[in-house]
């Protein structure tokens, strides 16, 4: 499985990545700019991309919303300190992001939106 995390949150971003890798995901790009995401994005595939919603520039919906232009394959995912936001609400009702995590995400949570199996020991 290949994940994507953008964040503008360098540590946050490494804290899900971590979290990633002790779920057996062994391919994560992590990134701070959309639009260094959006330039790879024609590059190859990702099995699925989490965006942070509060992103400088491009919030986590438009974000998604361009990644479901490009690679309407790809799960999309976005995490955010205020799922509640009404523009977070929407990107999800709209399908751009197939769920929504609070920050921080946990393990579990992690595991079985992305249909992981169980975390190693």
């Amino acid at each position: 499985m290949r994940v994507l995390i953008l964040d503008d949150e360098v540590t946050t971003g490494r804290a899900l990545a971590r979290v990633l890798r002790h779920l057996g995901v062994e391919e994560i790009v992590l990134a701070t700019s959309a639009d260094l995401v959006l330039a790879w994005a024609d590059r190859g595939p990702f099995d699925a991309v989490i965006s942070d919603f509060a992103m400088p520039g491009m919030d986590g919906v438009a974000f998604l919303a361009e990644i479901m232009r490009r690679r309407p394959d790809a799960r999309r995912f976005m995490i955010t300190g205020n799922p509640e936001d009404t523009k977070v609400v929407a990107g999800l009702a709209n399908g751009i992001a197939e769920a929504v995590l609070g920050k921080p995400a946990g393990v579990e949570q992690l595991r079985l939106i992305l249909g992981i199996g169980p975390t190693k020991a």
